[in-house]
């Protein structure tokens, strides 16, 4: 349609348009007339762009929303938003407006995480969440998240990460690859992850030192292709849990890493 043209359509007509675009193409549409302008502020095309779910999130939220339009909503849920008690934090993606989920380590089901031996439970200033869990020592390591379905959006694909930090005393991690899953229904993907960091010198007096426990650990399992934790641009490391596909509303999605060999 050229720009010419544009105001012979009324604007509930445009703003049915933009509804069936993204949230980007429709703040880049406001430019070309006063007219895409008002229409493109419509709570039709805004409503549209908001998760399913929205109203639910925003009575969930920790801190209360304010707003005055579907527009101002969908822009103020970009940035974090705690719920339940401030365990999740949701946010929308930009572009497109997808629901992104962070579960806190409370969240969490980490074996052994009520035994100080293994397990202490501290504050950090660069954690979103109130509490992280710090390892001690443990012979099972076993941590899993669960998420509901429908608290994400639905027929979109998703990547789960674990995300961590390694202290410089840490060691042991990865005598074995850690073994990682994601269930949704009765769909299971597996696969294999090293807790490492690169680090070549710590890394070269760990063999020098346990290189028969090694070993002899590793001779245990098959060998194949394992993923390493990447360093995130916070600081942060995470390590890909896998892939799924959302498209099972209600559904339990449970997502796991173990190392109890």
């Amino acid at each position: 349609m050229a720009y010419q043209d544009c105001n012979v359509l009324p604007e509930d007509c445009i703003s049915t348009i933009l509804s069936f675009t993204t949230p980007q193409d429709t703040c880049r549409s406001s430019s070309v007339s006063s007219l895409f302008h008002l229409a493109a502020d419509s709570d039709v095309v805004w409503d549209k762009f908001l998760p399913s779910n929205y109203q639910y999130i925003v009575s969930q939220s920790v801190s209360p929303i304010v707003f005055s339009s579907k527009k101002e909503l969908f822009f103020q849920l970009q940035n974090p938003t705690f719920i339940d008690q401030g365990n999740k934090m949701l946010a929308l993606e930009r572009s497109t407006g997808k629901i992104t989920c962070t579960l806190s380590a409370k969240e969490l089901s980490i074996v052994g995480s009520n035994d100080p031996m293994e397990w202490i439970w501290m504050s950090l200033p660069e954690s979103r969440f109130s509490n992280v869990a710090e390892l001690r020592s443990t012979s099972r390591l076993e941590i899993q998240g669960k998420i509901r379905s429908n608290t994400l959006s639905p027929k979109t694909n998703y990547t789960a990460y674990l995300v961590m930090k390694f202290t410089d005393c840490s060691y042991g991690l990865d005598s074995l690859p850690s073994e990682l899953s994601i269930e949704v229904g009765n769909k299971v993907s597996k696969s294999k992850a090293y807790l490492r960091r690169k680090d070549t010198k710590k890394q070269w007096l760990e063999q020098l030192y346990y290189s028969n426990r090694v070993q002899m650990l590793r001779s245990r399992v098959i060998e194949g292709e394992e993923r390493v934790a990447q360093e995130r641009n916070d600081g942060w490391m995470e390590i890909e849990l896998g892939e799924f596909f959302n498209d099972k509303g209600g559904c339990e999605i449970k997502m796991s890493l173990m190392e109890v060999k």
